[in-house]
């Protein structure tokens, strides 16, 4: 809770993100709430230029040779544009983790992406005010592969609304002068349906995507829409790529998954070096551990044996970093095609 100052009672005056009930309990909690201070700060910058519908200003540069990413996102926004504030580069990485998430498992499990012409993503259980439907964040992408000529990105789940159908986004001036063409599918549908119903016209996905996906959210539910789709999902023809909110829900997902096509294989799995770096409140949580963030962990997986690879970052790494940054985390969880129990303000 917030509050102003007064009379034996208020809020922490540097990030007004903590209230407490006198002035003991404040001056008491100092040296835990130092560790948290600056974050909910962040939060509090982040959420009134959400509220403000504050333009977010994305890198527009374009890389004329292939560059793997930086190792993180902060990094990698950093290195177009060095002189942007927190609160911007918190802004940017909301609307960069989608693309950027796809673009890094590509680059761990696609030899051929650098020299790639064509390139096609699924989003499934896609939702309004989520994954971004407006072109930028996924033109950004050509942006980082200078030899792809022609991108297809499929959003599609039951909880997408507005326009529907294959539209061609208007690219920048760069982009035009090297003749690309970025095609946005918005479909309201289940994921095994439309499949079936548009085999002809969308193109078969070079990846697969589930942001946020809470496959096991409603397992057992007579609604739980995710079942018939997985399998498709994980099927031999493209790898497969989830996010959840932490380890822990990474594993119940992978569960579910596998409850669904017993013979997936891992091929990542650990904290997703391009999640939004923009924190996140969870209120339901009392012991002070109130942060989360958007895409914040990752599973790569392909079917049977088609293009496996060592799973070099599954593992120790993996679950040493999340243990780190799990005592951080709130406990929440977003529904997939079932919904979300938490609608995070769109920033795109």
């Amino acid at each position: 809770m917030t509050g102003p100052l007064g009379a034996g009672s208020g809020c922490c005056p540097d990030c007004c993100g903590v209230y407490y009930c006198c002035h003991d309990h404040l001056r008491e909690d100092r040296e835990q709430h130092r560790q948290w201070c600056e974050l909910y700060k962040l939060c509090s910058c982040c959420n009134q230029q959400a509220k403000n519908r504050e333009a977010i200003t994305l890198p527009t540069a374009l890389d004329q040779e292939y560059r793997p990413l930086a190792p993180t996102m902060e990094e990698h926004i950093l290195s177009l544009a060095s002189r942007l504030r927190p609160v911007a580069v918190a802004g940017a990485s909301e609307s960069l983790t989608f693309p950027l998430t796809a673009l890094y498992v590509l680059q761990q499990v696609w030899p051929g992406l650098a020299t790639a012409p064509v390139l096609t993503l699924h989003v499934v259980g896609a939702e309004d005010g989520r994954e971004p439907r407006v072109a930028a964040p996924w033109e950004y992408l050509m942006h980082r592969l200078p030899v792809l000529a022609r991108l297809h990105v499929l959003l599609v789940g039951p909880g997408l609304g507005g326009p529907q159908g294959c539209h061609r986004a208007a690219l920048c001036q760069q982009c035009r002068d090297k003749v690309r063409q970025l095609v946005v599918e918005c479909r309201r549908a289940l994921y095994h349906n439309l499949a079936q119903a548009t085999a002809a016209a969308t193109p078969p996905p070079t990846l697969r995507l589930a942001f946020n996906c809470g496959f096991h959210e409603w397992e057992g539910d007579e609604g739980d829409t995710w079942p018939d789709s997985l399998p498709l999902m994980a099927d031999d023809a493209a790898p497969l790529a989830f996010t959840s909110f932490n380890h822990s829900e990474a594993q119940k997902d992978l569960a579910a998954l596998r409850r669904a096509k017993p013979e997936v294989q891992v091929s990542l799995a650990r904290p997703n070096p391009y999640r939004s770096t923009r924190p996140l409140r969870d209120w339901t949580r009392e012991d002070g551990a109130h942060m989360y963030y958007t895409n914040q962990y990752l599973t790569v997986l392909q079917a049977g044996q088609a293009g496996q690879r060592a799973a070099q970052d599954t593992g120790e790494e993996g679950e040493q970093e999340e243990a780190r940054e799990e005592g951080k985390q709130g406990e929440v969880r977003e529904g997939g095609q079932m919904g979300e129990q938490h609608t995070l303000p769109d920033t795109t």
